[in-house]
């Protein structure tokens, strides 16, 4: 998965996903990176490990971001099922 993410919002904020198998470098949490800053670029990189519905929201103001809509749905599909 490859997201170029720019940072349109006037706060800092991230993409977290829930759920994925991923480097720490790419989770989107406080603890593991920094916000990106307003105007600011980030570049989301790795390899989707199984298949599933995932979602993905900031952490960043997550209260305040997700209720103004900021989330959503993440579907990887299995090459192998039927």
């Amino acid at each position: 998965l490859v997201v170029n993410f720019k940072n349109e919002l006037p706060v800092p904020t991230t993409i977290h996903w829930h759920g994925l198998r991923l480097p720490n470098s790419m989770d989107g949490s406080q603890r593991v990176m920094s916000p990106v800053q307003p105007g600011g670029e980030f570049r989301y990189e790795f390899t989707l490990l199984g298949a599933g519905v995932f979602w993905y929201n900031p952490h960043a103001r997550t209260d305040v971001q997700v209720a103004r809509g900021l989330y959503g749905t993440l579907l990887v599909e299995d090459a192998d099922e039927p």
